[in-house]
């Protein structure tokens, strides 16, 4: 379940190169259990002081494409969380027609059966 922090800037992908252990480079267990015994690593940092140069603007394309990530919005009926099990092939080919469309698996899987109960609804 841990994933591996920010690898995007100029400066991690130096470190990583190099073979650095930096923060970049850990888990995120690893990267809380290294601050908590070097607190040193976390400095406070003015807003204005944040270096973005290495972060690409963006443009009014991004901004269209751009798609809320996370739990859907609650509203007058949200999403009931569920557990299934499904075949782990199905589930790959799930998911990599979900990417096709630039959809989540779940946003896809959930999508399929409502047409197929729209379909058969009498």
């Amino acid at each position: 379940m841990a994933k591996k922090l920010f690898e995007l800037s100029a400066q991690g992908k130096q470190a990583r190169k190099k073979g650095k252990n930096s923060l970049i480079s850990m888990s995120l267990a690893e990267a809380k259990m290294a601050l908590n015994k070097q607190p040193h690593l976390l400095k406070e940092v003015a807003d204005e002081d944040i270096d973005f140069s290495d972060i690409p603007e963006l443009t009014d394309r991004d901004l269209k494409n751009a798609r809320r990530v996370g739990r859907p919005l609650l509203g007058f009926s949200p999403r009931k969380l569920i557990s299934i099990k499904i075949d782990p092939d199905l589930l790959k080919k799930l998911k990599s027609k979900a990417i096709k469309y630039g959809k989540g698996y779940q946003t896809f899987i959930h999508e399929i059966l409502e047409q197929y109960m729209k379909k058969r609804a009498v």
